[in-house]
């Protein structure tokens, strides 16, 4: 009995230790980027992008960042960010000029973002394999005082 005591303790600890928690930029129906063509024409293409707000989990000393739909920058060891991509065609033509104007913004300071695991391909016990994050960390990136 102490010993299935002991056990659901550690499982709450953890759950309570790796629970999400909204972050909310804009109130919105859904969680996930919301794609808005304002107008287009031959010139002109213009978007209007909606982040509703992102997941954080706060893992150890990390925060773990989620834009549901979205992928996060994979690079092993340096900061796992989610981003938002969104595909628009572009006309075959001379020369295209892209520009992306943000209407407005939300700065965070004083979080450490978490960094990209490694996947470590493991076979399990009846032969099937899968994948299993093993913590990676490039001290080098994370020293670093720039933009990332």
């Amino acid at each position: 009995m102490k010993k299935i005591t002991i056990i659901l303790s550690a499982i709450l600890i953890a759950m309570i230790s790796y629970s999400q928690e909204w972050i909310e930029f804009t109130t919105a129906e859904t969680a996930e980027p919301v794609y808005e063509v304002i107008s287009s024409d031959s010139l002109l293409v213009k978007l209007d992008v909606i982040v509703p707000g992102m997941y954080n989990t706060e893992i150890d000393t990390f925060n773990r960042m989620e834009i549901p739909g979205q992928i996060r920058l994979n690079s092993v060891g340096f900061p796992e960010l989610p981003f938002i991509s969104y595909l628009a065609a572009i006309p075959n033509c001379e020369d295209v000029l892209l520009e992306i104007i943000p209407l407005d913004s939300v700065v965070y300071t004083g979080v450490n973002i978490y960094p990209a695991p490694e996947l470590i391909e493991v076979t399990a016990p009846g032969g099937y394999t899968y994948l299993e994050e093993q913590f990676a960390y490039n001290e080098t990136v994370y020293q670093t005082n720039t933009e990332y």
